[in-house]
């Protein structure tokens, strides 16, 4: 059987003995053949499992499902412990729930005023906590699926877009910055931002290790990203740039010589310009390119840590 199809039961109890939530050890698939969705999972015990792990390949390991990127495992609990709130205050179970649970709670959530977009991300959350415990996701469930469709049509589907920012936009910010710490390190931000049309999770995980210079600029390695989930990791090149004043070579190199050379390249600046050992978050890298935009008189509310990337895509 292969490695993605085995899962860690937590909360479920034994298929075969019926032992309690705690004493169970793995999830089993019901068959060697077809689907091995959780709704063909079943729990064993660690009792139950070493006398049924024998019908199966001598390789066979448990396997963890493979962990959230850090800013999705933030999503999901959030939206997860909103769940329980509500199921908490229906008095109704959150885990299994039930699927005219999950669609009342999208029906609420639709009421609320929320958002397609947060719609979807609560229902991708409660289906990956009941997924990584062994349950088939009530989310998945055709009522639940029917309700999330009615909610998205009357919500409409369409996303918010944030402005790009342009190459002269750029120079405009760019050149309204002194050589203050904050200046210099919000300098290399955007640049480096625009130039290697990075996320902003991207830039604020890049610790100084991850900078190689060569003869061409710089080599930045990215070692998760969200589309690479696994952590394979990718090398990016930054070239130099056409001129010195928003060259994003040299504009980190000086950020990072005025920082130190360890760490995290993005961190903290206090008012008074002290570099702190704290790594910037991905909101402070949208708050630090709206304040910039609205220094030089752009409409601060068209813009985030997003139209960096959207920008050097263009570009």
């Amino acid at each position: 059987m292969h490695a993605e199809h085995q899962l860690h039961a937590i909360g479920k109890a034994c298929a075969y003995c019926g032992g309690a939530a705690e004493e169970v050890d793995h999830v089993w698939p019901l068959s060697r053949g077809g689907s091995h969705g959780a709704q063909n999972l079943v729990a064993a015990c660690k009792r139950c499992n070493a006398s049924k792990g024998s019908q199966w390949p001598e390789n066979f390991t448990p396997w963890k499902p493979q962990e959230l990127a850090p800013a999705t495992r933030r999503a999901y609990g959030q939206q997860w412990r909103a769940f329980v709130s509500y199921c908490d205050a229906e008095g109704v179970a959150a885990l299994p729930a039930q699927p005219s649970t999950v669609a009342n709670y999208i029906t609420a959530m639709f009421l609320r005023g929320m958002s397609s977009a947060t719609i979807r991300l609560a229902t991708s959350a409660i289906s990956s906590k009941h997924e990584t415990r062994g349950f088939a996701s009530p989310a998945r469930h055709a009522r639940a699926r029917a309700t999330l469709l009615g909610a998205r049509i009357r919500n409409g589907t369409a996303q918010r877009h944030v402005a790009p920012l342009l190459p002269a936009e750029l120079r405009q910010i760019v050149a309204a910055l002194d050589d203050s710490a904050g200046d210099v390190r919000d300098r290399a931000l955007l640049l480096l931002g625009f130039g290697g049309a990075f996320r902003r999770s991207e830039l604020v995980a890049l610790d100084v290790a991850d900078v190689a210079p060569n003869a061409h600029g710089l080599e930045i390695t990215i070692r998760r990203s969200k589309t690479d989930q696994t952590g394979a990791g990718r090398v990016v090149a930054v070239p130099f740039g056409s001129s010195a004043d928003v060259c994003p070579v040299r504009a980190l190199q000086a950020w990072i010589a005025l920082a130190g050379d360890g760490g995290a390249v993005f961190r903290s600046v206090d008012r008074h310009g002290n570099v702190s050992a704290a790594r910037l978050t991905g909101g402070s890298v949208a708050r630090i390119v709206k304040a910039r935009c609205a220094a030089v008189g752009l409409d601060a509310a068209r813009y985030s840590g997003h139209s960096l990337r959207a920008g050097g895509v263009l570009a």
